[in-house]
This record gives C-alpha cells, sequence and structure tokens, in this order.
C-alpha cells in the first residue's frame, strides 16, 4: 500500500474533519506550460496504431499536458480513483515483549497529538519511513485532477484544512488573499519554497480523499 506524507498540521485537520483535498507537486522531466486537451492530442497523433485519448486516457487515469518545445504528452497521476493509500506522520512506537506483544497501550503515539520520545516509547519513525501497521488513517482516493495552484480558492483552502482565519496572525505580504488561502500558502511554501515557490503557480495534482479511521 503506498502512503503519503503530512505535516502535523494537516494530520488534525484530516482528524477533525476539515480535510478533504490535498495539493501536490507535479513532478516532471519536462517543463509544462498548459494542460493538454483531447482533441489536441487525437490531432496530433504522429502514428497510425496510436488510439484516440478516449479510448485508453480516462480509463487508465492519464492527464493530458503540453511542454515548452510544443509536443503534447500524457502523465498518470500518483494515485487512481478507488486506490487506498495511509497517511505518514511522525510517530513514537513503544517497546514490545519477547513475545511481540506491546507493552504500552496505545502502542503507538503521534507527534501532531503532542506526543514525544519517551522512556515508554523510545522508537521515533519520522512521517518518511512511517509503517502502514502504524497508521491511524487510511484514504481512499476520490478524484485526481491537474491544475494551477493559483487557481485555489477560498473554499479550495478550507477543504485543504486551512481555517479561515490568519494562523499567527494578519500577514500583510498575503493582504490581498483570503485568510484561509493565505494560511495555505505559508504552508506551502514552508514545504516547497526552494523547489516549487506559490509565486512560480506551479502545476499540482488536486487529490481528494474520504478517510477511513483504523482502530489502534
Amino acid at each position: 500500500m503506498k502512503g503519503m506524507i503530512f505535516s502535523g498540521p494537516m494530520v488534525r485537520a484530516i482528524n477533525e474533519g476539515r480535510k478533504l483535498v490535498t495539493r501536490r507537486p507535479i513532478k516532471c522531466i519536462h517543463k509544462i506550460v498548459s494542460l493538454g486537451t483531447p482533441a489536441e492530442w487525437n490531432a496530433g497523433k504522429v502514428h497510425p496504431n496510436m488510439r484516440d485519448y478516449e479510448e485508453w486516457g480516462p480509463k487508465d487515469a492519464y492527464h493530458l499536458f503540453k511542454s515548452d518545445y510544443g509536443s503534447i504528452f500524457a502523465m498518470p497521476g500518483p494515485y487512481r480513483p478507488g486506490e487506498v493509500v495511509y497517511v505518514k506522520e511522525t510517530c513514537y512506537i513503544c517497546r514490545s515483549a519477547d513475545d511481540g506483544a506491546a507493552l504500552c497501550d496505545p502502542p503507538v503515539v503521534y507527534a501532531a497529538n503532542g506526543a514525544t520520545k519517551s522512556d515508554d516509547y523510545p522508537f521515533v519513525r519520522s512521517a518518511m519511513v512511517m509503517p502502514e501497521r502504524a497508521s491511524r488513517f487510511h484514504l481512499r482516493i476520490e478524484g485526481v485532477r491537474p491544475e494551477r495552484a493559483g487557481a485555489m480558492t477560498a473554499d479550495d483552502a478550507l477543504l485543504e484544512g486551512c481555517e479561515d482565519y490568519y494562523w499567527g496572525g494578519y500577514d500583510f505580504a498575503y493582504q490581498e488573499m483570503p485568510a484561509s488561502v493565505s494560511n495555505f500558502v505559508r504552508l506551502w511554501d514552508s514545504i516547497y519554497s526552494k523547489t516549487f515557490p506559490w509565486d512560480s503557480n506551479p502545476f499540482v495534482w488536486r487529490i481528494a480523499f474520504s478517510v477511513e479511521r483504523r482502530e489502534r
């Protein structure tokens, strides 16, 4: 099963039922200049064995893009609708007895809930390496589509789990944005400022999901 990494604030938003969408940068060897259309793909087929996009694209969850050198190409999203993934977050795991039984209840605690490393929970697993067995949430992918980051609206940011008040106080750098969008932009740049800064209006995958809680 694939995992999907989330920061502490976004894990809390998932836990509170406020987050049902996430955006991730589209990573591609080509420079994407715009989204492509089925008509452009069908008109640009260079081989008689190439099929129309409608025959395979939607079924295989491929999306169309135009590169900076004028070609149109297809690329699958990172997840397929209906796929189930687990939430990866920083956690702390307790010691086990010789028979493998956990010596603490619960056996796993989470940094997003304020937990830290301790004598009872000495084994740290960052979000990057968190095992599926330690996860408390599964996400069922409801839809994936490409778009520009700058297309985000205030309602979109709310679905991302960003509340409608300024986190950390009012920020003049984002004064023309609704509070929820401002919060999302600051969170985005705290992660991607060096590779996909918000001001570059990067292409992103918009990933919608439903949440399935796991027994712990």
